[in-house]
């Protein structure tokens, strides 16, 4: 069982992206909602995932923010969890955090079967 953590303030678009990936994982995966950086860093210092999806520009805290405060302790729980922005203000992100390991970046709108392949790579799951 996959655990997935999707973060977007615009909840049409955060529940797109549920369909999307359980469409990739069916009877597979359990996805939290978050729809904000605070919310999803309550989340994210409770529970281990296998992959983070956020957006980049939410109110109170960014996508940056977030993915920063959540890496930042020795301790936490995602230290080393893969992360997917999906955003259309990418140039935004791709400078802030071009050293960061395991983190892919997706243009809005996206290509779904190209998202759905990032999915499969960043968590290791293999193709069926």
């Amino acid at each position: 069982m996959y655990n997935i953590l999707i973060v977007d303030d615009e909840v049409d678009m955060a529940e797109t992206l549920q369909m999307e990936v359980e469409l990739l994982f069916p009877n597979n995966v359990s996805i939290d909602l978050a729809y904000s950086g605070l919310e999803s860093l309550d989340f994210a210092q409770r529970k281990k995932y296998d992959l983070v999806i956020t957006d980049f520009r939410m109110p109170k805290m960014n996508g940056v923010e977030f993915v920063t405060a959540m890496k930042s302790s020795q301790s936490s729980l995602n230290i080393a969890t893969p992360v997917i922005f999906i955003s259309a203000f990418i140039p935004d992100v791709k400078d802030i955090l071009q050293l960061q390991e395991n983190t892919i970046f997706v243009d809005k709108p996206y290509d779904s079967e190209s998202f759905r392949r990032n999915i499969k790579m960043l968590i290791g799951a293999e193709e069926k």
